[in-house]
């Protein structure tokens, strides 16, 4: 039997942490939503009857997987099952940077992006139980108070990219921002009730050591120091590279707005004089 970790004291307060940021990018994404509306009939050239069930539909598709989420991260590994909604997530927001159609939006935001949700959020809101006991209501309540951090937060945050980046470079950027809860996700610990040292199959357990490496790769503060400081890297370079990209775009774009503005000018004074 192994021994069961820290309950209400020590690594619990770590995977508190890693909750509370996972909570504030997933809840404060979907509740700014209503911000990105606006752009997405602009860029769609759509009515409001096609476009509006494209947030709706990404909460469906979230609750939807939320039983799904929870059943594979009992039987595999909270860290991973997390980790993956977090690649979801990126994929889902940065492929949303290249589509101008309601169908594509459909698929990329709602399908996609609810996906990575619902892979990240019910696992996080219930791995929080397994390491609490005595402090449990504060730290539920914790957790929960990052919704409202996230609420507040991201209507700001969109509104600034949006009006430098246009909507498929702000995309691009949340895309970004959205992989550090891969970044998060790298903190978590299986719960001693789904760990191998709890079970007493055999069978089971030699499966959990031969594969044991990708369940627990940062098992120690070592492992987590060093993976989640490339993940972080990664994060910050992509989101550097994209915001270099699009402001080279936006400097081309008002260079051909130059170059035509005194074309027309010339045409209405040809006409003018005509």
């Amino acid at each position: 039997m192994g021994v069961r970790p820290d309950i209400d004291r020590g690594y619990a307060w770590v995977i508190l942490g890693a909750c509370f940021f996972m909570y504030m990018l997933l809840l404060g994404s979907i509740k700014s939503f209503g911000v990105l509306y606006s752009e997405i009939l602009t860029v769609t050239n759509s009515g409001a009857g096609s476009t509006a069930l494209i947030g709706s539909a990404a909460s469906f598709i979230q609750s939807l997987t939320g039983p799904f989420a929870i059943l594979l991260a009992t039987r595999y590994s909270f860290r991973l099952v997390c980790f993956c909604g977090g690649v979801a997530l990126c994929i889902g927001y940065v492929s949303c940077a290249f589509t101008h159609d309601v169908m594509y939006w459909y698929i990329t935001y709602s399908l996609i992006t609810g996906i990575g949700c619902g892979l990240a959020y019910v696992p996080c809101s219930t791995l929080i139980n397994y390491y609490f006991e005595h402090n449990r209501a504060l730290a539920n309540g914790i957790v929960l108070s990052a919704s409202g951090v996230g609420g507040f937060l991201f209507p700001h945050i969109y509104h600034i990219l949006i009006d430098q980046y246009a909507i498929s470079g702000a995309m691009l950027v949340l895309g970004g921002v959205m992989a550090n809860v891969c970044v998060a996700a790298s903190f978590i610990r299986q719960p001693y009730e789904f760990s191998s040292d709890s079970s007493v199959d055999i069978k089971t357990k030699e499966k959990q050591n031969e594969y044991g490496w990708v369940e627990d790769l940062t098992g120690s503060w070592d492992n987590v120091f060093y993976i989640t400081g490339i993940l972080q890297l990664l994060a910050a370079i992509i989101t550097f590279f994209v915001s270099r990209c699009s402001k080279s775009l936006d400097g081309h774009d008002d260079v051909e707005k130059e170059v035509k503005e005194p074309a027309s000018e010339k045409l209405l004074e040809a006409g003018i004089k005509s």
